[in-house]
């Protein structure tokens, strides 16, 4: 609305993110990981819940996560990102060790891996288009990617933070 008023936007692993908003290379991130340190003010802008997501032909009607990975492969996103995160703690948490794995650093490419019946992956659904009728997916319940607005309190008064404090509070984030 005001176009003087800018921003830079940059992508990397929340890790990474993380790094360079506490050494004040970054002025705030908005980052994927549900535990954020003390070090941080935050601000939750998405909850978004994950399903693991496969093709219709890997899948069979009565699968179930332990099942379809016995399988097929896990498509995984990069280390350090907070899905990457958020997949091992589920995999963990339902003893389900995967064989084999793809690691891959686009969603979009994973999304396109899983189509095509490569892997399946722990992904939020609006990952997916509306409708995609080419895969199946499997709701894991409890489990969401949490998104956040970051900043250290250094910059508690920054009008580059409040400019973004005030977008992310006032347009729907998916």
């Amino acid at each position: 609305r005001d176009w003087r008023r800018s921003v830079a936007v940059t992508t990397a692993a929340a890790a990474g993110l993380m790094e360079q908003v506490l050494a004040g290379a970054l002025d705030a991130a908005i980052v994927d990981v549900a535990d954020i340190p003390d070090a941080f003010r935050r601000i939750e802008i998405a909850r978004r819940p994950l399903h693991l997501i496969a093709s219709m032909e890997a899948s069979r009607a009565d699968d179930d996560m332990h099942d379809l990975l016995a399988r097929t492969p896990i498509g995984l996103p990069m280390r350090g990102t907070g899905l990457r995160n958020a997949t091992d703690h589920i995999l963990r948490a339902n003893r389900v060790a995967a064989s084999r794995s793809i690691e891959c650093g686009s969603i979009p490419v994973l999304m396109r891996l899983v189509i095509e019946g490569v892997c399946c992956a722990v992904l939020p659904r609006s990952a997916l288009s509306i409708e995609e009728s080419r895969v199946r997916t499997f709701p894991l319940p409890g489990q969401g990617l949490v998104t956040s607005l970051i900043w250290t309190p250094a910059k508690d008064a920054s009008p580059r933070v409040a400019f973004l404090r005030e977008l992310v509070k006032s347009e729907p984030f998916v």
